[in-house]
């Protein structure tokens, strides 16, 4: 791919129009939506456990004010008026937070638009949406470095009132709640940086057209925060790039005047550097995904499902169940579609719908017919492993229909009381795979008969 320069007035050079013109349009559109929708995520889960904190430290400086008003008025006294303040005035703070760098992800989206930027002036860029884009991921960005700054105080703040109440009778369990609020506040502000950095369709079209040209390679490097941070110009030789900054081959060659020319000295100190790096690659494994520091280790367990969305505890799937032909019914499967709602990182219960697809009496006389619905409920709980218990009640129809406008007339549905266990066949990736073997405890008393033993393929995103 070929790219042209061109000067404006002030002798700035601009993208070439031909590699901005292949970005998608709705590229800038997309970026402004879902910043935005991050900022009011951020926004509405600040206040709220701004709310919870103040609240809970109301019940603590009121239940310390009877033993101690003194340390009531030390602990409490300040803190709340900051807590309210800063309940008050999150888009103050978050106008007035410090810039800086964040993570990779927002640190090339900044270079980006100020790339774009330059390629206004062509009009190979729509300026409306760029200002737009830009407006919404400045306000993000502001709210961003608000939130890891409040995580810093939250935390001191945990530590403070473990601290000095820690011998108080009464306190304990308020203390732990208050603590529990910042963990769980933690989690969601790792969990809106997470949804900011799932990138949308045409992001990844954008970036793969972008990342083609050695002009935007540059210009990432001119504005990304992280290369200000160090002062490197990648435009420079690499080696002069990073003054002060130790290379590889000097280390190594002040661990050679360390240890001397003897070999087996230089292969004790090998040995003690991967124990080392061993040990710190355990404790970083340690810590819970997305994790920024270690301020953002909880002291006790978290749910990691609690404080997330509706929309993102929804599990959705579907399974498969076969079953030989009787006297009454043909050979049958059923498919299933289903919703269920996580409760934690173990629990799962929901609602599916079943559609009876009958084969035939036999392999010789194959006649594909509607043989009834059925309406289930699930709940599976993880045991060890792959292992989990799972169970259900259900409701399903055996009769045959031509069309969906008979079911209105039915009546008269046989149930089935499910128990078993449900065996993980495929955990990583999408979609998880699992067998389940489930007993109907109703089986013998349902007609028309059929085998109480069940078992069934599930699939789940």
């Amino acid at each position: 791919m070929a790219f042209a320069l061109t000067v404006n007035a002030q002798g700035k050079l601009l993208p070439s129009d031909s590699l901005l013109s292949q970005i998608p349009g709705r590229y800038l559109s997309s970026m402004e939506r879902k910043a935005d929708r991050v900022s009011h995520y951020a926004d509405k889960t600040t206040s709220k456990a701004l709310n919870n904190m103040a609240r809970l430290e109301g019940k603590l400086q009121r239940h310390l004010q009877k033993a101690d008003p003194a340390k009531a008025e030390e602990l409490f006294g300040k803190a709340s008026a900051k807590v309210a303040g800063l309940k008050g005035n999150l888009s103050a703070a978050a106008a007035n937070a410090s810039g800086g760098y964040l993570d990779n992800y927002t640190d090339t989206l900044e270079g980006t638009l100020k790339f774009l930027d330059a390629g206004k002036l062509s009009g190979a860029v729509n300026a409306k949406a760029l200002d737009k884009a830009t407006k919404s991921f400045s306000e993000l960005t502001g709210r961003l470095h608000a939130t890891e700054d409040l995580k810093a105080q939250l935390a001191a703040r945990k530590q403070q009132l473990n601290e000095a109440l820690a011998g108080v009778a009464g306190c304990k369990q308020l203390t732990k709640k208050l603590g529990k609020t910042m963990d769980y506040y933690s989690q969601q502000a790792n969990d809106y940086k997470a949804m900011l950095q799932d990138p949308t369709k045409a992001e990844k079209k954008a970036m793969q057209l972008l990342r083609k040209s050695d002009l935007y390679k540059k210009a990432i490097a001119k504005y990304s925060p992280l290369a200000a941070l160090f002062n490197i110009n990648m435009n420079e030789n690499p080696a002069q790039a990073l003054p002060g900054l130790q290379t590889n081959n000097s280390v190594l060659d002040r661990i050679g005047a360390s240890v001397g020319g003897d070999p087996a000295a230089r292969q004790s100190a090998t040995q003690q550097m991967d124990q080392a790096q061993s040990v710190i690659s355990q404790a970083k494994d340690k810590l819970p995904t997305g994790s920024g520091n270690v301020g953002d280790v909880p002291d006790l367990a978290l749910n990691p499902m609690k404080k997330k969305r509706f929309l993102k505890r929804l599990e959705y799937g579907a399974d498969i169940q076969s079953q030989r032909s009787t006297l009454m019914l043909p050979t049958m499967t059923d498919v299933s579609l289903q919703a269920g709602y996580k409760f934690n990182s173990k629990a799962v219960a929901g609602i599916g719908l079943a559609y009876k697809l009958g084969w035939g009496k036999s392999i010789s006389h194959i006649n594909l017919t509607s043989e009834g619905i059925g309406f289930r409920s699930f709940a599976s709980y993880k045991l060890k492993g792959k292992f989990h218990a799972a169970g259900g009640l259900e409701y399903n129809r055996f009769t045959r229909f031509g069309s969906f406008s008979e079911l209105s007339k039915w009546n008269g549905w046989t149930r089935s009381a499910l128990l078993g266990g449900k065996v993980m066949i495929r955990e990583n990736g999408k979609p998880k795979a699992s067998m389940l073997v489930l007993y109907d405890f109703l089986a013998p008393r349902t007609m028309p008969k059929q085998s109480a033993f069940k078992i069934r393929y599930q699939y789940t995103l």
